[in-house]
């Protein structure tokens, strides 16, 4: 009897690339917490009313190839930038001051490309996918446990499964975030405690979508088909009727908020031209009211803005 195969060991590993859809070494390698990225066929039965003498349909067409799923990872404060940069599409560095540089990630137009490796648990195989760009990506933060990032990933040049790559861990894997590491939440001149806040989800879609093409059953690269959608949802304690009053009244800001790691190192997260597009307060019990705010941002090419202080002189190092 066959030995099945076990999770164990399941990692990611990803690189920009220089030209879209032509496989680079990895560069960062995480691990994983789950994983759906797969290759995926497109295959239908053939629609003529000739069987063959048969009631079955005998015949059908392949279509497509590509590469999809989600992949769901723990951010931290060093060695992310890569993800960060992958999922809004730019990045810059700022000089450096007392050993801290700035790194600065908004939304571009044109997202990057990369290779992404998943090594297939104990396996000894992995599956290599060129040309993979972020549709979607997800940053959780909630209290009792580590914050996490989900991406959505569309890949044009997905191969078969080959020999794994050998993954490198660094020490920035050490650096993990939490609701621990998060502080107040910023947005139209009021303070929404860290005591109060429950949990955070910022998202990002960037709205791509596979390229059909003629003469092969691979896409050409994927393209935004609509405008990017950023939403922030805040899960708190009821205890007060100002954002309430704030949602009635069309109120627009910017919002923030801010992680502080150790020696220095932040992530500020800025949600650009925000308003409240929802406010709930369901009562169902005893306890303490919770409040669901959701704030949707509307800034032209920065409606979402990541800043991470870190000790790297790159922005997508390791």
């Amino acid at each position: 009897m066959a030995t099945p195969y076990l999770g164990f060991n399941t990692v990611l590993g990803l690189a920009l690339e220089a030209t879209p859809g032509t496989p680079e070494a990895r560069t960062v390698w995480l691990p994983v917490v789950s994983a759906s990225l797969q290759r995926v066929l497109g295959k239908d039965p053939v629609a003529t009313l000739a069987y063959d003498g048969a009631v079955n349909r005998t015949r059908h067409h392949w279509h497509s190839d590509q590469g999809q799923g989600q992949v769901v990872v723990e951010p931290c404060f060093e060695g992310f930038g890569l993800l960060w940069k992958w999922w809004l599409g730019s990045a810059s560095t700022g000089a450096a001051s007392g050993g801290i540089y700035p790194h600065t990630y908004t939304q571009a137009r044109t997202l990057p490309s990369a290779t992404a490796e998943l090594v297939l648990g104990d396996s000894g195989n992995s599956q290599v996918f060129a040309g993979a760009h972020c549709s979607k990506g997800e940053l959780v933060i909630e209290i009792g446990k580590r914050a996490l990032f989900s991406f959505d990933l569309l890949a044009y040049e997905p191969a078969a499964p080959g020999s794994a790559g050998t993954p490198t861990f660094t020490a920035s894997l050490d650096l993990p975030m939490s609701a621990i590491e998060a502080g107040d939440l910023s947005w139209n001149s009021r303070t929404l405690s860290s005591d109060n806040i429950q949990k955070v989800t910022i998202s990002l879609d960037n709205k791509i979508a596979a390229r059909p093409r003629f003469g092969s059953r691979k896409s050409s690269r994927p393209t935004r088909t609509a405008a990017s959608e950023v939403l922030i949802t805040v899960e708190c304690d009821y205890h007060t009727d100002n954002f309430e009053a704030d949602w009635v009244s069309n109120s627009t800001a910017d919002l923030t908020l801010t992680l502080t790691g150790t020696g220095s190192r932040t992530l500020v997260l800025t949600g650009s031209d925000a308003y409240i597009s929802s406010h709930s307060r369901p009562l169902s019990g005893e306890g303490v009211v919770r409040c669901t705010l959701q704030f949707r941002c509307k800034g032209g090419t920065d409606a979402l803005k990541l800043v991470a202080n870190n000790t790297q002189s790159d922005a997508t190092a390791a």
